[in-house]
């Protein structure tokens, strides 16, 4: 008779192997299993991305273009805002084309205004004529 354990050959009437000590005619130990997976990690919150603020050039270009005196400042800041807007993704590509419609408009009537103006002081109305020779410098400081 041999051992299951070891495969040694065993005396007749051994109770244990001498070789690896195991007991003669006993069942073997049942297998090892391996132990259980561990529990998956809690779930974690993910929030969602928060969503970028609208662009602050077309913001303030578009509060520029509404203050007297530094429409130009607004209409350069639209144009950067508006093209930042297009780059990014962000918010804020409808301010910035306001801004530029409406800075693009008033410069357009400003143009108007000035030839309208010099075309009628030099049609000879007398009233038109003082008035500009008066005032001129007023026009020539707005440019």
């Amino acid at each position: 008779m041999y051992c299951q354990y070891c495969a040694a050959p065993l005396e007749e009437r051994a109770l244990t192997c001498a070789r690896c000590g195991h007991a003669v005619g006993a069942a073997p130990p049942p297998p090892q299993y391996p132990y259980p997976p561990p529990y998956p990690p809690p779930y974690q919150y993910h929030p969602y991305p928060q969503p970028a603020g609208m662009n602050i050039f077309a913001v303030l270009g578009f509060i520029f273009t509404l203050v007297p005196f530094v429409p130009l400042v607004g209409f350069i800041l639209c144009i950067a805002g508006y093209s930042g807007c297009k780059k990014t993704g962000q918010p804020g590509r409808g301010l910035a084309l306001a801004g530029i419609v409406i800075n693009a408009v008033g410069y357009a009537l400003l143009i108007a205004g000035i030839a309208a103006f010099v075309v009628l002081a030099n049609s000879g109305h007398e009233l038109l004529r003082e008035w500009s020779e008066e005032y001129s410098y007023i026009v020539f400081t707005l440019l």
